[in-house]
């Protein structure tokens, strides 16, 4: 029987790392690790997760000295797990007992391809502090899975090959992986304070990655806000993602793209409605056919989304 390691990450989660460690305890694939990283935690995170895998034979706890970050914390994962492939569960989520049969049964599915690596996403959910609950369905889940620079082109630029499907893109709490293919291309970037999941996947990607993904809902993601959630924040990540990928962008033309969207979704997101209004404008004078397909790809659904989360907070 394939070992499969569950990993997670854990900072600061007191009140909601018991239930995420329930959650992988409660897996019906008869061999499963949990491993739980607790990344420098100062709010007793680390007592409560040891005491919730006392009972588990194979859970361990493991303890950074000093705060990595998220990055930091799934890089010690991936070199303490002794699985073939490796489940990411994050700290205040929780994952229904059968994710990783279902995910494991969907990656095996797979054609196989010498050196091609097969990445599995699940289907969720994720749930706001209002109540307000967005479906999250797995990328490749529908049509034909993405593969290669189709995926690099939607994570950079949001570019998108007609029949295949996207979802809700390629967050690493919905994650199923070969150990190795994650090894093999460096595992998480560090240095980035967000958006590591993207960077990992352009370069799973870049290694001809396959994506596929699972119907099932099979995670319910709880957000939660933080001092690493803003919007300057996520842009800073964003950019320097855009510039690590820099000669793929390049070769396409789009760097320049890619940096003007990034900065007009930041100006949108911090209510700057007026320079949002002015880089939207650049945009589609500079490249005025793709601006207008990225605007009308994800413009209303984004509007709908704030519209929903304005009045569920304003009744909540």
């Amino acid at each position: 029987m394939t070992r499969v390691t569950v990993g997670v990450t854990c900072y600061e989660a007191r009140d909601t790392i018991a239930r995420a460690v329930a959650s992988a305890a409660a897996q019906t694939w008869p061999d499963v690790e949990i491993l739980v990283v607790d990344d420098a935690s100062t709010d007793g995170s680390a007592e409560v997760a040891e005491a919730a895998l006392r009972d588990f034979p194979n859970g361990r706890l493991i303890r950074r000295p000093v705060n990595g970050g998220v990055a930091a914390a799934r890089n010690t994962l991936l070199a303490e797990a002794t699985g073939r492939y490796i489940a990411f569960f994050d700290d205040d989520d929780e994952s229904a007992p059968d994710r990783i049969a279902v995910q494991v049964a969907r990656i095996q599915a797979e054609p196989a391809a010498d050196g091609v690596p097969v990445l599995c996403f699940a289907s969720g959910a994720r749930r706001y502090p209002n109540g307000y609950e967005i479906q999250a369905p797995a990328i490749g889940s529908q049509g034909r899975p993405p593969q290669g620079d189709e995926v690099v082109g939607y994570l950079l630029v949001n570019r998108r090959a007609p029949d295949a499907f996207y979802g809700a893109g390629t967050p690493s709490c919905a994650l199923l992986a070969p150990v190795a293919a994650l090894r093999a291309v460096g595992g998480y970037d560090e240095t980035l304070g967000r958006a590591e999941d993207v960077d990992i996947a352009i370069r799973l990607a870049l290694a001809g990655g396959r994506f596929v993904g699972c119907r099932e809902r099979l995670y319910l993601q709880h957000a939660t806000p933080g001092s690493d959630k803003t919007p300057a924040r996520n842009l800073a990540a964003e950019l320097a993602v855009v510039d690590k990928h820099r000669a793929w962008l390049e070769r396409q033309g789009l760097y320049r793209h890619a940096q003007a969207w990034f900065q007009f979704r930041e100006a949108w997101f911090s209510r700057r409605r007026g320079e949002a209004l002015r880089r939207a404008l650049g945009l589609a004078l500079d490249r005025p056919v793709l601006t207008v397909r990225r605007l009308v790809q994800s413009g209303p659904a984004r509007l709908a989304h704030e519209g929903r989360m304005n009045r569920d907070a304003g009744s909540a």
